[in-house]
C-alpha cells in the first residue's frame, strides 16, 4: 500500500515517455498548472511557471488529468474584442483592424487574419479580431496588437462607449428647480409612490 502511489507514478511516467503528450521545452497546462516543461522522469514532471516558480508534478496527476500543449502544433490564435459605438461604421472598423494586423511582422498569413461583428451589447457592438502567431510570440504580439488596433480605430474616428450613470432628481427637487410653490410641491409629492423619481400624472 505504501508503494501504490509510487508505482502509479512510474506507470504514468512510462506512458508519458511512450505517448509523448509533451516534451522538454513545451509550453503546457497540466492539471491546471501552466509552465514550460523542464524535465521528465519516471516519477515526476518538472515545470517552470511563468512567474518564475518551479512546479513539481507527480506523473500520476499529470497523466490522469487534461494535458494542454500550447507548443506542439506550432501556432496559437490571438483573439481580441473591441466595443465600438452603434453609430460607427462597422465595415470601416473591420478593415482598419485587418490592415493593422496584416502589417505586424510576426502575424501569420495562413491562417489569414479575421475580423467581424460578433455581438450587440447594451451600449456598444463587439468587433472581434483573430490572428495566428508562433507560440513563442503569443504574449508579446497580443499586447502589441491590442495597443495598435485601439490606436488605429481611434485615428479612424471610431469611439469606445462605456456605461454612464444619470442622476435623476426627485419630484420635490425638480419642482423647486422650476420655481413651483410649496403647496404644489406637497400636492404632487403625495401623489407619487415613496422612493419614486418620476412625477405622477
Amino acid at each position: 500500500l505504501a508503494l501504490q502511489g509510487t508505482l502509479s507514478n512510474v506507470a504514468a511516467g512510462v506512458m508519458i515517455l511512450v505517448l509523448r503528450p509533451y516534451r522538454v521545452g513545451d509550453n503546457v497546462v497540466i492539471n491546471g498548472q501552466s509552465g514550460v516543461v523542464r524535465s521528465i522522469d519516471l516519477f515526476a514532471t518538472k515545470l517552470t511557471g511563468f512567474d518564475g516558480e518551479q512546479i513539481f508534478m507527480p506523473n500520476g496527476k499529470a497523466f490522469g488529468d487534461t494535458i494542454q500543449n500550447r507548443t506542439v502544433l506550432g501556432k496559437r490564435r490571438i483573439t481580441l474584442s473591441f466595443g465600438i459605438d452603434y453609430e460607427d461604421d462597422v465595415e470601416r472598423g473591420r478593415q482598419v483592424s485587418l490592415d493593422t494586423i496584416r502589417v505586424h511582422p510576426k502575424v501569420m498569413d495562413d491562417p489569414a487574419p479575421w475580423a467581424h461583428l460578433t455581438g450587440l451589447n447594451d451600449s456598444s457592438v463587439s468587433l472581434t479580431v483573430r490572428a495566428w502567431v508562433k507560440p513563442s510570440d503569443y504574449v508579446t504580439v497580443q499586447a502589441e496588437l491590442l495597443e495598435s488596433i485601439k490606436s488605429a480605430l481611434e485615428a479612424a474616428g471610431l469611439s469606445f462607449p462605456y456605461p454612464h450613470q444619470v442622476d435623476v432628481p426627485r419630484a420635490t427637487q425638480y419642482l423647486h428647480s422650476v420655481g413651483a410653490d410649496a403647496g404644489d410641491d406637497r400636492r404632487l409629492g403625495s401623489e407619487r409612490r415613496p422612493g419614486s423619481t418620476a412625477l405622477q400624472s
